[in-house]
């Protein structure tokens, strides 16, 4: 299967004037749209498909607003979250200019459903094809680009290891509910900022098909947050304890967890 050359379209665009000028109103529409709003999470709202990856016990806390360990708000809110989502949409918009002008619609911000979970595609590329591909979308070819943002110095060498609930909710985003929104493959789009060496845009393709079942395995592990008692804290990286805002934990690493004076504060 041939792949969109992702970081091409992305310098097409950063180069052209007209095309930064369209992303550039694509990313304020997003920001009236709501693009760094506050999302509120429930048990009654349920799991979203950007939880892929998550501690099911953490987010058990999560959906009952009990997490009880600060969040530095310069270091993980400002600099790492909102970062994120706005350096993610102003690539993505720009990605989205410089694949249309290679002859694919590009969709931003697509919405779909997983097993009944909501989430957001950061770009869906579409354009149809003179042939049939694989007896899937007759002459519909569809792609799916995943964007991160990473703020270490080293770039990734191996991302099924490194990125892997990143993988699993690209692979999400291929296998809608809706058959009609499918997609046959997808990017990771890496763009490191504070790389000291190499190049600062990775792309990596994958075929979409291996990670339906992927995907919906590691959605049905954490449906047991949806639960009313607190599930196992199961976290399929080893980080996640060294961020785990909930004290409960008895797997809790956050030097936090620890502190009598954050605790009793």
């Amino acid at each position: 299967m041939e792949y969109p050359n992702v970081v091409g379209y992305l310098r097409t665009a950063l180069a052209d004037k007209a095309m930064r000028d369209r992303a550039r109103v694509s990313l304020m529409e997003a920001l009236a749209n709501g693009l760094l709003g506050e999302q509120t999470r429930s048990v009654e709202k349920g799991l979203r498909l950007s939880d892929a990856g998550s501690c099911s016990l953490e987010l058990w806390y999560k959906l009952r607003d009990e997490l009880d360990l600060p969040l530095d708000v310069i270091d993980m809110q400002l600099c790492r979250f909102d970062t994120g989502t706005l350096f993610g949409a102003w690539v993505g918009a720009l990605v989205a200019e410089g694949a249309r002008a290679d002859g694919w619609e590009a969709a931003l911000e697509q919405k779909v459903t997983f097993l009944g979970i909501p989430g957001h595609i950061d770009v869906r590329l579409v354009r149809e094809q003179g042939e049939w591909l694989d007896n899937t979308n007759a002459f519909t070819r569809a792609h799916v680009v995943e964007i991160k943002t990473k703020y270490e110095t080293a770039v990734i060498k191996n991302p099924i290891k490194e990125s892997a609930f990143q993988l699993v909710q690209a692979g999400s985003y291929c296998h809608p509910d809706k058959e009609e929104l499918r997609s046959q493959s997808f990017t990771l789009l890496v763009v490191s900022p504070c790389a000291t060496k190499g190049v600062r845009a990775n792309q990596f393709h994958f075929d979409a098909a291996p990670y339906a079942a992927i995907a919906r395995a590691d959605y049905e592990r954490m449906s047991t947050a949806l639960a009313d008692e607190p599930p196992v804290a199961d976290p399929p990286d080893k980080w996640r304890c060294f961020t785990c805002l909930a004290s409960a934990c008895k797997k809790n690493k956050n030097k936090q967890a620890n502190s009598a004076e954050v605790l009793f504060a």
